[in-house]
């Protein structure tokens, strides 16, 4: 039988194990006892922050992966957003291309023979081709002739708009027929058209001119009001026309 190892207490003379920290006496401190118990605790110490080190370490890796997979995710769908972009300002390119192409052909074609029917003063025929493209949405601001064409369509609108209201009564409303006289007014204020053009066109619209004034017997000052919106390169509003035919009470 192995007996446990004895020591004297030095203060009382008590004997007690020497895995003891302090006799059990007199409580004098047994301080090799003491040193192996601090050491032991130590260790116990150093391996419980090893392990609280691996455990950090281990959920630190855990919420990075998280992390770096959210900032993946985030990278990926600004790529896809990218790529579409791109995709779409490219596709949307291409449309524009293909659509000037279209468009400079279109004017290859038809400009030519446009030209040749205002040398001939064919007006009535080139009119109508110009209104026709003008339907189909093409842009005619690079004709030579456009101020010209579009000065002879907004006469040629008076005289379709006067002509329906007075023969049927409906059809064209009196507010739009206020509306396309007074645009014919925009022929003083253009700059796109010759000195020759205007005399034409200025001889052209003169009965439609006579016509809105008796009609609406506007003032120096109500049509300045309005002739400033075309000076100033605005719209003329239908409702502007229609307030001042009801204020009138024009029938």
């Amino acid at each position: 039988m192995v007996m446990d190892k004895k020591i004297v207490c030095p203060s009382c003379g008590a004997e007690f194990e020497t895995d003891k920290v302090k006799c059990p006496f007199c409580g004098t401190i047994y301080y090799k006892a003491a040193e192996a118990e601090y050491m032991d605790k130590l260790e116990d110490v150093k391996e419980d922050l090893a392990e609280l080190k691996d455990s950090a370490q281990t959920e630190t890796k855990g919420q990075f992966k998280k992390v770096w997979k959210w900032l993946i995710t985030v990278l990926v769908i600004f790529a896809a957003i990218g790529a579409a972009v791109l995709i779409n300002e490219e596709k949307s390119k291409k449309k524009y291309e293909e659509k000037e192409r279209q468009e400079y052909l279109w004017r290859s074609k038809n400009y030519p023979v446009w030209d040749e029917l205002y040398d001939k003063g064919d007006y009535e025929q080139l009119i109508t081709l110009y209104t026709q493209a003008a339907q189909e949405g093409h842009n005619m601001y690079n004709f030579s002739h456009n101020g010209f064409c579009d000065c002879l369509r907004q006469i040629k609108n008076a005289e379709d708009a006067i002509g329906e209201y007075e023969s049927t009564g409906y059809g064209y409303s009196l507010e739009e027929v206020m509306y396309r006289e007074l645009y014919l007014y925009e022929l003083d204020y253009r700059n796109d058209i010759s000195e020759e053009e205007y005399k034409y066109l200025d001889e052209l619209r003169k009965p439609y001119l006579d016509d809105f004034n008796s009609r609406f017997g506007m003032s120096d000052e109500e049509l300045e009001g309005f002739l400033k919106q075309l000076k100033d390169g605005r719209y003329i509003m239908y409702s502007d026309c229609r307030d001042y035919i009801e204020k009138k009470g024009i029938k």
